[in-house]
């Protein structure tokens, strides 16, 4: 899919939203909650606005963008951000970031998802990564054996290289679906880049699926 071709499809998708497949696993502008000087910032409740769905290589996937006012010191602003997915087998649920300055990836990770917190007992606990890229990365999983199996050769030497890249900060895997979040809306000359990061990591993980819908 082209540029044009995704301007193309976000014009029809206004009228015919679907919500992220992610939708009742993370709200929309997550980002945006959590402390009492966001919530009190904000000026609407948040939602999505846009969607679009295309298979890439085989694989299903949907972005969608979303949004909502908050308060700033001129008046309003609208904030927005854009969700990537990928529907693929049920993996591991597990959450990996790059490490950023002042622990901000590391508090996103450690933050357990909706799906493990729904369990009997749940645990969400700091998964120690290849000494390769333990610097670069943080990860917190469910399942300690079975996220470690995740991080074969091939997908160390992927991290690796994506340190220089940036084309994916974060991901979470839950429920059959691999979504990442990214401030801002959705940027068509950017976007292929980042789903096909996403698609090129799943493609070396054990155990992933292309072709299987969310």
């Amino acid at each position: 899919m082209q540029s044009w071709e995704v301007r193309l499809w976000l014009s029809f998708s206004a009228s015919a939203l679907s919500p992220p497949w992610s939708a009742d696993l993370t709200r929309a502008m997550a980002s945006q909650y959590g402390t009492v000087l966001k919530w009190l910032g904000r000026a609407s409740g948040s939602s999505f606005d846009h969607a679009l769905d295309f298979s890439r290589n085989g694989w299903r996937v949907r972005v969608s963008e979303a949004s909502m006012e908050v308060a700033s010191s001129i008046g309003t602003r609208t904030a927005q951000e854009t969700r990537i997915e990928v529907a693929t087998a049920g993996l591991v649920p597990l959450k990996i970031t790059q490490a950023f300055g002042g622990g901000l990836g590391g508090r996103w990770a450690g933050e357990m998802p909706r799906t493990v917190e729904s369990e009997d007992r749940p645990l969400w606990m700091p998964l120690r990564l290849p000494v390769s890229v333990d610097h670069a990365y943080v990860a917190f999983t469910s399942d300690l054996v079975g996220a470690a199996h995740v991080f074969n050769p091939d997908v160390v030497a992927w991290l690796l290289a994506q340190t220089k890249q940036h084309e994916l900060h974060n991901l979470c895997l839950e429920s059959g679906i691999a979504y990442t979040v990214i401030d801002g809306p959705i940027l068509p000359q950017f976007l292929l880049r980042k789903v096909d990061a996403i698609i090129d990591l799943l493609s070396l993980v054990p155990g992933s699926q292309r072709g299987v819908t969310a």
